[in-house]
């Protein structure tokens, strides 16, 4: 998947890092000039690779990735394409990836100059700025990981384990299902975090608006799920019936945000 795309990309920049200090020292201590030359290079690699790593993140803010923890705290379907980029260092995660850059990018444009008069300061520079560069990313790659997810998310053929850490679901009530739908409506509402009642057709609005990620009821007529229907489909969920049905005909509905948590849901749904 292309979080996990993302964090091995952020991953692999902070072993650069530290290769680029230990190369650094090393190469300065030993008189090796070729080594230092490599530390340098190395260094200069961050920056492509910080970018690619930030354009993974922003691809996944734009896409509305709510299985990442990150977009599922700074974005919304509501919010315009611009304001999902600048959610780029809209939360912890992801305003140390941009220092981490913007970092990146100006020990790269300072070792790019000719050092020749300051040569013996060059492995220096490259140690002091790849400690500071490498405790940022670390930062990222153990503490505050922006490719984080909060559950496993669905490849077009097969569903994932459904975990949503963080997930909400709604339904108006669960006494208004028979005992059967009940005890299998009780296995999803044992896999989120969060279940509501009530709202009735406001839950549907709610999960729209991307406030919601799960409504399950049972007994609809057709009447009262047929509006809901463009509201769902036009704001990039899915819904349908337990059996993966149009849910015009009404019965047992199942809405959700996107076709991943759909399809673990539907699993759980089986009985």
């Amino acid at each position: 998947m292309i979080a996990n795309f993302g964090f091995g990309v952020l991953f692999i920049t902070f072993l650069v890092t530290l290769y680029s200090v230990f190369a650094a020292i090393y190469g300065d201590r030993k008189q090796i000039p070729a080594l230092v030359e490599s530390a340098r290079r190395a260094m200069l690699l961050t920056w492509p690779l910080l970018t690619l790593t930030a354009g993974v993140l922003i691809y996944l803010l734009i896409n509305n990735h709510f299985e990442v923890q990150f977009v599922y705290e700074v974005t919304s379907r509501s919010m315009p394409a611009y304001l999902k980029v600048t959610a780029w260092w809209g939360g912890q995660a992801g305003s140390l990836l941009f220092w981490s850059w913007l970092m990146s990018a100006f020990a790269s444009l300072v070792t790019l100059r000719k050092w020749d008069r300051d040569r013996e300061f060059l492995p220096w520079v490259i140690v002091v700025a790849c400690i500071t560069m490498a405790f940022f990313i670390g930062m990222n790659v153990f503490f505050e990981n922006p490719f984080a997810q909060l559950y496993q998310t669905f490849d077009g053929v097969k569903p994932y384990t459904f975990r949503p850490a963080d997930a909400v679901l709604f339904t108006t009530s669960p006494l208004l299902m028979n005992d059967a739908d009940r005890k299998t409506f009780g296995k999803v509402e044992a896999a989120v975090r969060l279940s509501r009642y009530g709202g009735d057709c406001y839950a549907y609005c709610m999960l729209a608006a991307g406030h919601v990620d799960l409504v399950i009821e049972t007994g609809l007529k057709p009447y009262d799920i047929i509006p809901l229907v463009p509201i769902i489909t036009g704001a990039g969920g899915i819904i349908t019936t337990w059996e993966n049905g149009s849910a015009v005909t009404g019965g047992r509905i199942v809405a959700a945000s996107d076709k991943r948590v759909h399809a673990a849901a539907l699993e759980l749904l089986k009985g």
